[in-house]
């Protein structure tokens, strides 16, 4: 990594990092306040919050990364990521553990456990507006996922889920 020539020789403050670090983990976990100074921080939480990617450990300071079926993340979201991730790699279909646990793959990126990724795709399968785009298939032990959506119907998706919503 090429250093800037303005900061070389220049080191950061290990108070400066802890706080820039604190900044970045309030982002994903839930803070730890009481009365009014609680009811204030809830009004600032961040949306990555309710993705519960990290929780606190019981009695403890430290966090622990959440894997697992995540509350309040609807399947379109999910079939979006996939949709997503499959248009990068150029692929219509990819194993079940590639979607799962590659770099930079939905059930990486939504820290999501095997169950709760087949959940959401089958819940997209069985859906009638996008069932024919999605499918979960298992032959000889290898899962695996299909998503036809065409080029732009992923945003299609999002719109359509979002309408919804409104």
């Amino acid at each position: 990594c090429k250093r800037d020539s303005q900061y070389q020789g220049r080191t950061t403050s290990i108070s400066t990092l802890e706080r820039d670090i604190e900044c970045c983990l309030k982002m994903y976990a839930p803070t730890k306040a009481s009365g009014k100074k609680r009811v204030l921080e809830l009004s600032y939480a961040c949306p990555f919050q309710e993705l519960e990617l990290l929780s606190p450990l019981e009695g403890s300071s430290k966090l622990s990364f959440s894997i697992g079926p995540k509350n309040g993340l609807p399947s379109e979201i999910i079939g979006y990521a996939i949709w997503e991730y499959m248009r990068s790699s150029k692929r219509k279909s990819l194993r079940l553990k590639e979607v799962l646990y590659d770099d930079y793959a939905p059930g990486q990126i939504f820290m999501l456990d095997e169950s709760s990724l087949v959940e959401a795709i089958m819940q997209l399968q069985a859906s009638r507006q996008w069932g024919q785009y999605f499918n979960l298939t298992a032959s000889e032990g290898i899962e695996t996922v299909y998503c036809s959506l065409p080029q732009d119907d992923g945003e299609n998706l999002l719109r359509a889920y979002y309408a919804d919503v409104e």
